[in-house]
């Protein structure tokens, strides 16, 4: 990421054509490396058996949400917790959009997500140029990273990480250009699409503390931009409260359902050292997930150490709040924070061997991890 001062003009995309090119190349050779890697699963591959394939855990439940809405009741089903689930845990922003395009043009919701992601992704992977300021390795690495990628298949269906991939790149893109207004409006999208989206104000916030620095408590007052700003940012999640008050009379439903999924609050540094300590506890692959939460909190410093910090305030407090849930998931946690795969990239286009390195093992983890996804393997749920 840019540093958070002074702040960066945004460089303009190279006339020919190259930062549009990139990108949708790359978008088309996850697909065929996807679709590879589930023609190796069944004997009879076809486009409608790929999207059905592709469309595991999570994928029904956002696919539900966009065709019957939240439940007023939780269902009889759980998972060990003490309570039957509800899809409230589920934030708004995506099955929205799915269930608006669902409405008008029909078809089936697998169907549906698996080209709207790709959409999505590709869009966010476009407007992340700016925040290159010119750099084209890490520029084509950030692409590759989420378009034919190790954890592609994250945004390439019927989950909410696509959207919440390009709101992230529009929120820091505005907040790199001082824009607080706009940033605010993009935070407010996050703020509805998962749980750590409303965390972008305090991203917001930090972008503001840098630039009026001494002087923040008598200009605060004079820019309404910022003011505004921040009051925009969370509304996202106040919305939701809202909706669930009124279908649910709980605006807390989405916390108060995780004990139906056996999910309990604790602090994220005992729930890494239960991951690493014991691997045959509930959660499957919990030392791996464990691992990559270690290596996300990395690629925070990481942030820190090339002075974005807005971005760093965002993710860090991002992994720790998923953290007090548990390490499961965390691998799609980590995986889904745009800054994180930008600065991965930075530092893996630093120098041409390690450019193709990269680009390399990209290509070749697309392939391999979409299998596991494929055969459902609990480390990526």
């Amino acid at each position: 990421m840019p540093a958070a001062t002074p702040p960066i003009v945004p460089s303009t995309p190279p006339r020919d054509g190259w930062v549009f090119a990139v990108p949708v190349l790359l978008a088309l050779a996850g697909v065929l490396l996807r679709f590879a890697a589930y023609a190796t699963t069944t004997t009879h591959p076809s486009a409608r058996g790929f999207t059905d394939a592709m469309c595991v855990w999570d994928c029904f439940w956002y696919g539900d949400i966009a065709q019957h809405g939240y439940q007023a009741h939780p269902e009889t089903l759980n998972f060990g917790g003490p309570g039957g689930i509800a899809n409230w845990a589920f934030f708004p922003a995506y099955p929205l959009l799915l269930g608006a395009i669902h409405f008008v043009a029909g078809g089936t919701t697998s169907v549906i997500g698996a080209i709207l992601s790709p959409a999505l992704t590709l869009g966010a992977a476009l407007g992340a140029w700016p925040l290159f300021g010119g750099d084209r390795r890490g520029y084509a690495l950030f692409a590759a990273l989420l378009l034919a990628g190790p954890f592609s298949f994250y945004f390439a269906t019927a989950y909410s990480e696509s959207l919440f991939l390009l709101l992230t790149v529009i929120a820091f893109s505005r907040l790199q250009s001082r824009n607080y207004l706009a940033a605010g409006i993009a935070g407010a999208a996050l703020a509805a699409t998962r749980t750590v989206g409303v965390l972008f104000v305090f991203a917001l916030l930090t972008e503001a503390v840098l630039e009026l620095r001494q002087r923040i408590a008598g200009e605060l007052p004079k820019r309404p931009d910022i003011v505004l700003g921040l009051l925009l940012a969370p509304l996202g999640l106040f919305a939701f409260m809202a909706w669930l008050y009124l279908v649910t009379g709980d605006a807390l439903a989405f916390l108060h359902i995780q004990r139906g999924w056996d999910r309990e609050s604790t602090s994220p540094a005992l729930a890494l050292w239960s991951a690493l300590t014991s691997p045959e506890g509930q959660v499957r692959d919990a030392p791996l997930l464990a691992a990559a939460s270690l290596a996300g909190l990395a690629l925070c410093g990481a942030l820190v150490w090339r002075r974005a910090f807005a971005a760093a305030v965002f993710c860090t407090l991002s992994l720790l709040l998923a953290l007090t849930s548990g390490v499961e998931s965390m691998l799609r946690f980590v995986a889904a924070l745009a800054p994180l795969n930008l600065v991965l990239a930075q530092l893996l286009g630093r120098w041409r061997w390690s450019f193709w390195l990269g680009l390399a093992a990209c290509l070749a983890l697309d392939f391999l991890f979409t299998r596991e996804w494929l055969h459902q393997r609990g480390a990526l749920m």
